[in-house]
């Protein structure tokens, strides 16, 4: 099963990185994450992938849409 990890906060948790490496049982086969900022807040998003199905790169994650507004893990 994959690992999801999100956290919204006022500065860059610098320990996201290292939580989301303990995560590594739950997807050992790839790794993703995206820092946003707003004028107020971090917002960090972090996957872990264990690839069952799909072996390829394309699903890899997070996700941008192809006009890159949008930002998706699933």
């Amino acid at each position: 099963m994959c690992g999801l990890l999100f956290s919204i906060s006022s500065d860059l948790n610098s320990k996201f990185e290292e939580a989301l490496d303990k995560q590594i049982r739950r997807g050992p086969d790839d790794m993703g994450y995206e820092f946003l900022q707003n004028k107020k807040f971090f917002i960090q998003l972090g996957f872990r992938r264990l690839s069952i199905e799909d072996l390829s790169p394309k699903g890899h994650q997070p996700m941008y849409s192809l006009d890159g507004r949008y930002l998706i893990l699933f």
